[in-house]
């Protein structure tokens, strides 16, 4: 009878350790590492940014960064910049000093001086949820991601777009 305890009891001890085991992280890899673009008034590159506390694993945000490169202002209107999903827009950006339930709201530009540097992350707006008493960003998933980007300088719009490739 003490056989068979003891038997029954680390069968069922095996199986809750074993329940509690955590999945092991799935790598993703990028290509390119870094996205960049060039044009006679200004650099820009994006790379992906995972977060540790997300529910998904992951790259959710990017790493935006424009170098002005001319004599002038440079202006990245956030309201004609958006995600880029496998070839589709996908929504717009939503930064720090955006209130989560106004994210798809109107956003005002930020303004790059003349030779000067600016960076900031960016997350896709429709990749987050409110989900019970949290709002959650949701990572891109694999495939061709990136940022199709609006800058003006002197009224006229500039468009680049920034697309990389994320696999598992």
């Amino acid at each position: 009878m003490k056989k068979h305890f003891a038997v029954v009891f680390f069968i069922i001890l095996f199986l809750l350790i074993s329940g509690c085991a955590t999945t092991p992280n799935i790598k993703f890899k990028i290509n390119p590492e870094i996205q960049t673009t060039h044009n006679q008034l200004f650099d820009a590159s994006i790379k992906p940014f995972d977060l540790a506390y997300v529910p998904t694993p992951g790259y959710c945000a990017f790493i935006l960064i424009i170098i002005n490169n001319s004599d002038k202002e440079l202006e990245v209107d956030w309201n004609r910049t958006l995600y880029v999903d496998n070839g589709k827009t996908n929504g717009s950006f939503m930064f720090e000093g955006i209130v989560y339930k106004d994210r798809n709201n109107p956003k005002s530009p930020d303004i790059i001086f003349p030779k000067s540097e600016f960076s900031k992350i960016i997350w896709p707006s429709n990749l987050v949820t409110f989900e019970g008493m949290y709002w959650l960003h949701h990572c891109m998933g694999e495939g061709n991601k990136g940022v199709s980007l609006s800058i003006k300088s002197d009224g006229k719009e500039i468009r680049e777009n920034l697309i990389l490739e994320i696999t598992s």
